[in-house]
């Protein structure tokens, strides 16, 4: 678990998530919630695959020490298509946020966050553990 807290802005999040090669591109968010096993650790601090065109699910899981609002940096300028799944299961009920659609082939005016930029805000509850799961592809 990724821990977010004072004094600190970025977080290079690489070496702490889990990735999963989807070549059908059939996967959804309830079949890789269900069969966690199939993802495996990153081996890297950034996801480097060289031309694919297989369908990347990411996982990571992240805990909010600050009431601060966060962001997710995607610095992954081919990637035409994001989409993101925040979960957030706090002891009272389960709350999930959907960015979906985002990446270069969204216009800008149509990004979550103006930016030339892949930024997703994660909209985390503070002190509880968050699960984010990435959809990712570049073709």
């Amino acid at each position: 678990v990724i821990e977010l807290s004072y004094g600190r802005h970025n977080y290079p999040v690489g070496r702490n998530m889990l990735v999963l090669e989807d070549p059908t591109h059939q996967l959804q968010r309830s079949d890789v919630e269900a069969k966690p096993e199939l993802f495996r650790p990153m081996t890297q601090e950034t996801l480097n695959v060289g031309p694919s065109a297989s369908t990347f699910w990411l996982k990571m899981r992240v805990v909010s020490r600050t009431p601060a609002e966060w962001f997710l940096h995607v610095k992954a300028p081919f990637l035409q298509r994001v989409d993101l799944f925040v979960e957030t299961a706090p002891g009272y009920d389960n709350k999930v946020n959907y960015i979906t659609n985002v990446g270069s082939a969204l216009p800008f005016r149509e990004r979550p966050v103006l930016s030339n930029q892949t930024v997703l805000p994660l909209n985390l509850v503070w002190r509880d553990t968050t699960t984010i799961y990435m959809f990712t592809f570049s073709s």
